[in-house]
């Protein structure tokens, strides 16, 4: 019962992840950015998060990690130079508390980590 729990957990995690990929564009578009760019960003880190989730029960939850953690980068890439730039810094504080959420120390350690 807790494997599916912890499926699920992982599933929202990655909802959430691809629900900010076109947060991303649509901040790369009004700010200027290369869009290709972007996207190449946000979907590089969502297939690297999808792969390693593939990697077994232990590595789900660190992909899932990465791939949200991974479209925080590619926000804050699409704002470059634009004074939101800043503010998007934030995003990273509230998707690493959603990642509490996977109740797995090395998930949230990775997802630090790829802050950092």
């Amino acid at each position: 019962m807790t494997a599916f729990f912890a499926e699920k957990r992982e599933r929202l995690v990655f909802a959430l992840a691809m629900a900010l990929v076109p947060c991303a564009l649509v901040a790369g578009y009004f700010s200027g950015a290369n869009l290709v760019v972007i996207a190449a960003l946000s979907g590089s880190f969502l297939g690297a998060g999808l792969l390693m989730s593939k990697g077994g029960e232990s590595m789900a939850p660190i992909g899932a990690a990465v791939a949200l953690v991974g479209q925080a980068i590619a926000l804050t890439a699409a704002f470059e130079g634009h004074p939101w730039q800043i503010d998007s810094h934030m995003l990273f504080f509230a998707l690493l508390a959603c990642l509490v959420s996977l109740r797995n120390v090395v998930a949230l350690l990775v997802g630090a980590t790829v802050i950092a």
